[in-house]
């Protein structure tokens, strides 16, 4: 069995065997890896790609969350972007979570302080996390429990005494609303303004 490497697109590499085509990974993880070229089965291939692929899940996991925080299910998304299948990507995130790399509840707790400090409401923060493929009612849980009524109230009335201190009420409360603030305390909040 002979394995083929072309590079059709720029950074990728179709890889085929004895003709048939096998897959597509990223240039970067894999061209330095991939060094033999010959096998005397396919079983020996699919074994010996399995460890290639492996290695190179691993790297780009860990380059991955040496730059940013990811949750797994971004992380996923990321390293399947990168040619890698889906079982070796759930192996590795796997990995990652029992080491301690992956924390998807400090992470969603640490993105929703975030948001919440930049003036998004609860009902925004969802819409963001189920964008990005998290679990809804682990999310949903999260947000109630970190944002109560009387914080959305406290961050309302700071919003008005500073971004909407100019703005007409009526825009302010429907901006405030598309934001994802809950209305009852958003008028709670205008009464007095």
């Amino acid at each position: 069995m002979e394995l083929v490497i072309q590079e059709e697109e720029k950074g990728w590499l179709s890889l085929s065997v004895d003709g048939d085509f096998y897959r597509k990974v990223a240039a970067p993880l894999f061209r330095k890896k991939i060094t033999r070229k010959s096998f005397s089965s396919t079983e020996e291939f699919v074994d010996w790609f399995e460890v290639i692929e492996r290695k190179a899940a691993k790297e780009a996991g860990y380059r991955l969350l040496a730059m940013r925080d990811y949750p797994s299910e971004v992380l996923d998304e990321k390293l399947r972007q990168k040619g890698i299948s889906q079982r070796i990507v759930s192996m590795t995130i796997e990995e990652l979570e029992k080491g301690g790399f992956i924390n998807n509840e400090a992470w969603m707790a640490r993105f929703i302080e975030r948001e919440f400090r930049k003036g998004v409401g609860p009902r925004g923060i969802l819409a963001k996390l189920w964008g990005k493929k998290i679990d809804k009612e682990a999310a949903s849980s999260l947000v109630q429990s970190m944002i109560t009524f009387d914080d959305q109230v406290e961050k309302i009335e700071s919003l008005f005494q500073t971004k909407y201190i100019r703005t007409p009420k009526e825009k302010a409360i429907s901006s405030l609303e598309r934001k994802g603030f809950d209305l009852s305390a958003i008028l709670q909040v205008a009464k007095s303004f």
